[in-house]
Protein backbone atom coordinates (compact mmCIF):
# COMPACT_ATOMS: atom_id res chain seq x y z
CA UNK A 1 0.00 0.00 0.00
CA UNK A 2 1.15 3.52 -0.77
CA UNK A 3 0.56 4.79 2.75
CA UNK A 4 2.53 1.96 4.35
CA UNK A 5 5.40 2.33 1.92
CA UNK A 6 5.76 6.00 2.65
CA UNK A 7 6.25 5.18 6.30
CA UNK A 8 7.00 8.57 7.80
CA UNK A 9 4.42 10.31 5.64
CA UNK A 10 1.28 9.94 7.73
CA UNK A 11 -0.86 12.58 6.11
CA UNK A 12 -3.52 11.76 3.55
CA UNK A 13 -2.94 14.99 1.63
CA UNK A 14 0.62 14.00 0.69
CA UNK A 15 -0.35 10.39 -0.05
CA UNK A 16 -3.26 11.54 -2.19
CA UNK A 17 -1.06 13.98 -4.07
CA UNK A 18 1.45 11.27 -4.90
CA UNK A 19 -1.26 8.79 -5.90
CA UNK A 20 -2.67 11.41 -8.27
CA UNK A 21 0.75 11.98 -9.85
CA UNK A 22 1.37 8.26 -10.26
CA UNK A 23 -2.04 7.58 -11.81
CA UNK A 24 -1.78 10.40 -14.35
CA UNK A 25 -0.63 9.74 -17.89
CA UNK A 26 3.08 10.44 -18.50
CA UNK A 27 3.74 14.17 -18.53
CA UNK A 28 0.25 15.05 -17.32
CA UNK A 29 1.36 16.32 -13.91
CA UNK A 30 3.06 19.70 -14.37
CA UNK A 31 5.29 21.71 -12.10
CA UNK A 32 4.22 25.16 -11.00
CA UNK A 33 7.07 27.41 -12.17
CA UNK A 34 8.09 30.77 -10.73
CA UNK A 35 10.74 33.20 -11.93
CA UNK A 36 13.51 32.61 -12.51
CA UNK A 37 12.21 29.60 -14.45
CA UNK A 38 14.37 26.48 -14.12
CA UNK A 39 15.63 24.50 -17.08
CA UNK A 40 13.45 21.54 -18.12
CA UNK A 41 16.41 19.21 -17.57
CA UNK A 42 16.50 19.95 -13.84
CA UNK A 43 12.88 18.82 -13.45
CA UNK A 44 13.00 15.90 -15.89
CA UNK A 45 11.90 12.52 -14.48
CA UNK A 46 10.75 14.16 -11.22
CA UNK A 47 7.06 14.63 -10.36
CA UNK A 48 5.89 17.94 -8.89
CA UNK A 49 5.75 18.17 -5.13
CA UNK A 50 2.35 19.29 -3.77
CA UNK A 51 1.95 23.06 -3.38
CA UNK A 52 5.58 23.66 -4.44
CA UNK A 53 6.79 26.23 -6.94
CA UNK A 54 10.03 25.36 -8.72
CA UNK A 55 12.61 28.07 -9.40
CA UNK A 56 16.04 28.17 -10.99
CA UNK A 57 18.83 28.35 -8.44
CA UNK A 58 21.23 30.03 -10.89
CA UNK A 59 20.98 31.20 -14.48
CA UNK A 60 23.74 28.72 -15.39
CA UNK A 61 26.13 26.41 -13.57
CA UNK A 62 28.96 23.98 -14.23
CA UNK A 63 30.93 21.45 -12.20
CA UNK A 64 34.43 20.69 -13.48
CA UNK A 65 33.39 22.36 -16.73
CA UNK A 66 30.36 20.10 -17.31
CA UNK A 67 26.77 21.47 -17.30
CA UNK A 68 24.75 21.00 -14.12
CA UNK A 69 21.02 21.78 -14.00
CA UNK A 70 19.62 22.81 -10.61
CA UNK A 71 16.16 23.92 -9.49
CA UNK A 72 14.77 24.39 -6.00
CA UNK A 73 11.57 24.77 -3.98
CA UNK A 74 10.65 25.10 -0.32
CA UNK A 75 7.98 23.27 1.67
CA UNK A 76 6.77 22.91 5.24
CA UNK A 77 7.09 19.11 5.03
CA UNK A 78 10.05 17.59 6.92
CA UNK A 79 13.08 16.21 5.09
CA UNK A 80 12.11 12.58 5.68
CA UNK A 81 8.66 13.10 4.14
CA UNK A 82 10.07 14.79 1.03
CA UNK A 83 12.59 11.99 0.46
CA UNK A 84 9.96 9.31 1.10
CA UNK A 85 7.68 10.94 -1.47
CA UNK A 86 10.30 10.69 -4.23
CA UNK A 87 11.73 7.33 -3.14
CA UNK A 88 8.29 5.76 -3.36
CA UNK A 89 7.69 7.36 -6.75
CA UNK A 90 10.90 5.81 -8.08
CA UNK A 91 10.08 2.44 -6.52
CA UNK A 92 6.62 2.19 -8.04
CA UNK A 93 8.06 2.99 -11.47
CA UNK A 94 10.78 0.33 -10.99
CA UNK A 95 13.53 2.92 -10.99
CA UNK A 96 16.24 1.73 -8.57
CA UNK A 97 17.08 4.67 -6.34
CA UNK A 98 19.59 5.36 -3.57
CA UNK A 99 18.27 7.14 -0.49
CA UNK A 100 20.33 8.44 2.41
CA UNK A 101 19.43 10.48 5.47
CA UNK A 102 22.45 12.23 6.98
CA UNK A 103 20.33 13.43 9.90
CA UNK A 104 16.69 14.44 10.49
CA UNK A 105 17.61 17.78 8.88
CA UNK A 106 19.38 16.67 5.66
CA UNK A 107 19.47 13.87 3.11
CA UNK A 108 18.96 12.90 -0.51
CA UNK A 109 17.40 10.39 -2.90
CA UNK A 110 18.88 9.79 -6.36
CA UNK A 111 18.17 7.76 -9.48
CA UNK A 112 20.51 7.08 -12.42
CA UNK A 113 18.74 7.15 -15.77
CA UNK A 114 20.77 5.10 -18.24
CA UNK A 115 20.54 4.54 -21.98
CA UNK A 116 22.50 1.38 -22.77
CA UNK A 117 21.64 1.61 -26.47
CA UNK A 118 22.59 5.21 -27.31
CA UNK A 119 25.11 5.90 -24.54
CA UNK A 120 26.62 2.72 -23.07
CA UNK A 121 27.96 3.31 -19.59
CA UNK A 122 26.54 6.81 -19.37
CA UNK A 123 23.41 8.27 -17.85
CA UNK A 124 21.75 11.22 -16.18
CA UNK A 125 21.84 11.33 -12.39
CA UNK A 126 18.61 12.83 -11.04
CA UNK A 127 19.01 13.88 -7.40
CA UNK A 128 16.63 15.31 -4.81
CA UNK A 129 18.52 16.88 -1.89
CA UNK A 130 16.67 18.25 1.13
CA UNK A 131 17.88 20.52 3.93
CA UNK A 132 15.79 21.63 6.91
CA UNK A 133 16.17 25.31 7.82
CA UNK A 134 14.21 26.29 10.90
CA UNK A 135 10.50 25.90 9.98
CA UNK A 136 10.84 24.91 6.31
CA UNK A 137 12.63 22.43 4.10
CA UNK A 138 14.62 23.64 1.09
CA UNK A 139 14.71 21.04 -1.69
CA UNK A 140 17.23 21.05 -4.56
CA UNK A 141 16.51 19.16 -7.78
CA UNK A 142 19.58 18.51 -9.92
CA UNK A 143 20.70 16.52 -12.95
CA UNK A 144 24.22 15.83 -14.18
CA UNK A 145 26.33 13.36 -16.12
CA UNK A 146 28.37 11.52 -13.45
CA UNK A 147 30.73 9.86 -15.95
CA UNK A 148 31.60 13.23 -17.50
CA UNK A 149 32.25 14.61 -14.01
CA UNK A 150 34.62 11.79 -13.08
CA UNK A 151 36.54 12.16 -16.34
CA UNK A 152 36.76 15.95 -16.30
CA UNK A 153 39.89 17.50 -14.77
CA UNK A 154 39.14 19.28 -11.48
CA UNK A 155 38.86 23.04 -11.62
CA UNK A 156 41.66 24.92 -9.88
CA UNK A 157 41.01 25.88 -6.28
CA UNK A 158 40.97 29.67 -5.74
CA UNK A 159 44.11 30.90 -3.98
CA UNK A 160 42.20 32.37 -1.03
CA UNK A 161 40.28 29.16 -0.20
CA UNK A 162 41.85 26.95 2.47
CA UNK A 163 41.53 23.18 2.89
CA UNK A 164 41.84 21.68 6.41
CA UNK A 165 44.54 19.09 7.08
CA UNK A 166 43.50 15.66 5.72
CA UNK A 167 40.67 17.26 3.76
CA UNK A 168 39.70 15.42 0.58
CA UNK A 169 40.55 16.95 -2.83
CA UNK A 170 37.98 19.74 -3.29
CA UNK A 171 35.51 19.97 -6.17
CA UNK A 172 34.76 23.43 -7.52
CA UNK A 173 31.24 24.24 -8.75
CA UNK A 174 30.91 27.46 -10.77
CA UNK A 175 27.62 29.35 -10.98
CA UNK A 176 26.40 32.42 -12.80
CA UNK A 177 23.56 34.36 -11.19
CA UNK A 178 22.41 37.52 -12.98
CA UNK A 179 25.94 38.18 -14.17
CA UNK A 180 27.44 37.57 -10.72
CA UNK A 181 29.96 34.73 -10.57
CA UNK A 182 29.79 32.40 -7.56
CA UNK A 183 32.02 29.42 -6.81
CA UNK A 184 31.00 26.59 -4.48
CA UNK A 185 33.74 24.31 -3.18
CA UNK A 186 32.90 20.93 -1.68
CA UNK A 187 35.13 18.61 0.36
CA UNK A 188 35.06 16.35 3.40
CA UNK A 189 37.29 16.04 6.45
CA UNK A 190 37.69 12.68 8.23
CA UNK A 191 38.02 12.23 11.99
CA UNK A 192 36.81 15.74 12.81
CA UNK A 193 33.76 17.47 14.24
CA UNK A 194 31.94 20.42 12.62
CA UNK A 195 33.13 22.57 15.52
CA UNK A 196 36.78 21.60 14.89
CA UNK A 197 36.45 22.40 11.18
CA UNK A 198 34.92 25.78 11.91
CA UNK A 199 37.71 26.51 14.42
CA UNK A 200 40.24 25.86 11.62
CA UNK A 201 38.50 28.30 9.29
CA UNK A 202 38.03 30.89 12.02
CA UNK A 203 41.78 30.84 12.70
CA UNK A 204 42.60 30.89 8.97
CA UNK A 205 40.39 33.90 8.28
CA UNK A 206 41.71 35.79 11.31
CA UNK A 207 45.35 35.12 10.38
CA UNK A 208 44.87 36.23 6.75
CA UNK A 209 43.00 39.48 7.42
CA UNK A 210 39.38 38.48 6.89
CA UNK A 211 36.55 39.98 8.96
CA UNK A 212 34.16 37.51 10.59
CA UNK A 213 30.58 38.67 10.10
CA UNK A 214 28.32 35.95 11.45
CA UNK A 215 28.78 32.74 13.37
CA UNK A 216 25.74 30.58 14.00
CA UNK A 217 24.52 27.01 14.31
CA UNK A 218 21.31 25.86 12.58
CA UNK A 219 20.05 22.34 13.35
CA UNK A 220 23.58 20.93 13.67
CA UNK A 221 24.89 22.90 10.69
CA UNK A 222 27.87 25.10 11.58
CA UNK A 223 28.01 28.36 9.59
CA UNK A 224 30.78 30.95 9.34
CA UNK A 225 30.72 34.06 7.11
CA UNK A 226 33.88 36.07 6.39
CA UNK A 227 34.70 39.01 4.13
CA UNK A 228 37.83 40.77 2.88
CA UNK A 229 37.64 43.64 0.45
CA UNK A 230 35.15 42.67 -2.28
CA UNK A 231 35.37 38.95 -1.47
CA UNK A 232 33.05 36.96 0.75
CA UNK A 233 33.18 33.32 1.81
CA UNK A 234 30.50 31.33 3.60
CA UNK A 235 31.62 28.06 5.20
CA UNK A 236 29.08 25.38 6.10
CA UNK A 237 30.14 22.29 8.04
CA UNK A 238 27.88 19.37 8.94
CA UNK A 239 28.27 15.80 10.15
CA UNK A 240 28.13 13.31 7.25
CA UNK A 241 28.95 10.09 9.07
CA UNK A 242 30.84 8.68 12.06
CA UNK A 243 33.75 11.05 12.51
CA UNK A 244 33.41 12.71 9.09
CA UNK A 245 32.42 16.28 8.22
CA UNK A 246 31.10 17.65 4.92
CA UNK A 247 32.31 21.16 4.11
CA UNK A 248 30.72 23.50 1.56
CA UNK A 249 32.30 26.88 0.87
CA UNK A 250 30.48 29.52 -1.14
CA UNK A 251 32.86 32.13 -2.59
CA UNK A 252 31.89 35.27 -4.46
CA UNK A 253 33.61 38.48 -5.46
CA UNK A 254 31.45 41.57 -5.69
CA UNK A 255 31.99 44.00 -8.59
Amino acid sequence: MLGAALGAVNDRSLEAAQAEVLSASPGAAKWVLSPPRPSPEALAALPPFPDAEARALFSSSTLSGTPLGIAWFSTKWPVESVLAYYAEYFRLLSRPAVRHLYSPSSGYVAWLETDAVRSPGRGALHMVSALRQRDETVVFLSVNDPLALTQAPPEALPDDVAVPPRGTPPRVFRQLDEGRAVQVIGLSVPAQSPEDVLAFYRAHFTDTGWSLQDVEQVDGLQVLVASRGKSQQTVLASRSGPGDVDVVISREVHP
